[in-house]
């Protein structure tokens, strides 16, 4: 058993495909695992309960959020409840190639393709993407996406506005130094300037252990870190 503020944690695993169930007992946040030690279930202290379900290659393919447990987590009326889905049982690689996503209120699904590497090459949001690999006119958001060849990605193309420092074509890489170009950087690689981010003469600024020191936006503003703490925390 272990034990984290106000939740308890209890695992049980059982053979073959049984999932390893725990009753949710009156003032107890329990946690059941499936057989290969994903968790199954975890009581949250709002009183809901996270619950995953797994297909036979022991892939989530669906993960829902309610007020109980459900026989193969089946229940429309859930908080939150997504569906996976891995593609032709003969063609599932892993890759998530939809998603189902419906809330109370909300309800909508998103669709992926990757390359030949497996890499992300589009992601769509209601329309499901043709063969050609390409966002679908109908989309109510897409993406599609390049690289260069250190691995880098960039956006291709998007029917919605992008951020101004959002890398959109392979020119936006150096082809020698893996680095982003108009970028400004030191002679240890930190990131000191990005026209995007820190416009008018902004700057980073690290310490001797270069860690963040002082971030300037402008001539005008800027914004102090005090200090680190131990285990990394930074102080502002």
């Amino acid at each position: 058993m272990l034990k984290r503020g106000n939740l308890t944690v209890r695992a049980t695993a059982l053979k073959g495909s049984q999932r390893a169930l725990a009753a949710i007992r009156s003032g107890a946040n329990i946690a059941a695992y499936e057989s290969h030690s994903a968790i199954a279930e975890l009581a949250l202290g709002n009183g809901l309960i996270e619950q995953t379900c797994f297909n036979d290659r022991l892939q989530p393919t669906i993960r829902r959020l309610g007020t109980a447990s459900q026989t193969n987590c089946a229940n429309p009326s859930d908080k939150l409840h997504l569906t996976f889905n891995y593609g032709a049982a003969t063609a599932n690689n892993g890759n998530l190639m939809s998603q189902a996503i419906n809330l109370p209120s909300f309800s909508q699904t998103q669709y992926y393709e990757y390359d030949e590497v497996n890499r992300l090459k589009v992601a769509s949001e209601g329309a499901a993407i043709p063969g050609s690999k390409t966002c679908p006119v109908t989309s109510s958001w897409c993406r599609e996406y390049g690289y260069e060849h250190f691995g880098n990605r960039w956006v291709a193309y998007s029917n919605n506005t992008l951020h101004t420092a959002t890398p959109q074509s392979v020119a936006d890489f150096q082809i020698t130094t893996n680095r982003l170009t108009a970028v400004t950087y030191d002679a240890t690689g930190n990131l000191t300037a990005q026209p995007n981010i820190t416009p008018g003469g902004g700057s980073i600024v690290y310490d001797a252990n270069y860690a963040l020191k002082l971030f300037q936006k402008g001539c005008s503003i800027a914004v102090p870190i005090i200090g680190w703490i131990s285990g990394g925390n930074r102080l502002r």
